[in-house]
């Protein structure tokens, strides 16, 4: 049993993180405004603004990191677990025996790059979950939705 993984369930997907893009945007605008400084600040000689602009851009490389890493989902046999978030971190777990639908969005951009977002349909007082930025969502959603049909129908013995 790994950390984290409740007792008695077996993982039986790889953790899964967001697509490399969440990693990509939460840069864009710290390099975007940094690196003109940067540069600015080199030619003006200010050597102490220039360790100032690329101390920032490293807190917020490791901030774009931080959010990536940590923002997760993780399939048991029994239920889907999503976690998100840095500073505050959100978990939502996701009884199996209450998935009625899985489904998927992408656009253009996340059709090409091979992101999307995981939508699932929940029974019951659950609220429906929508997990953006994961790669490969039909894989995912495929999966999930087979390991929930194989919840309700117990497994499959052979019969013909």
């Amino acid at each position: 049993m790994g950390p984290g993984e409740p007792a008695g369930e077996h993982v039986l997907l790889p953790l899964i993180h967001l697509h490399w893009i969440v990693f990509a945007r939460k840069l864009a605008i710290p390099v975007a405004v940094g690196v003109p400084l940067l540069v600015l600040s080199l030619a003006i000689g200010g050597g102490l603004l220039a360790v100032v602009v690329l101390a920032g851009l490293g807190l917020a490389g490791v901030w774009a990191w931080l959010h990536w890493a940590w923002a997760t989902v993780t399939v048991t046999d029994e239920r889907v677990i999503i976690k998100l978030g840095v500073v505050v971190r959100t978990t939502t777990v996701i009884p199996l025996d209450r998935v009625q639908d899985v489904s998927t969005r992408q656009n253009l951009v996340g059709q090409v790059l091979g992101y999307g977002s995981l939508v699932i349909d929940t029974a019951g007082q659950f609220k429906n979950e929508v997990v953006d930025y994961l790669p490969a969502p039909g894989q995912l959603r495929e999966q999930v939705f087979e390991l929930s049909d194989r919840f309700w129908r117990g497994p499959d013995l052979g019969e013909p």
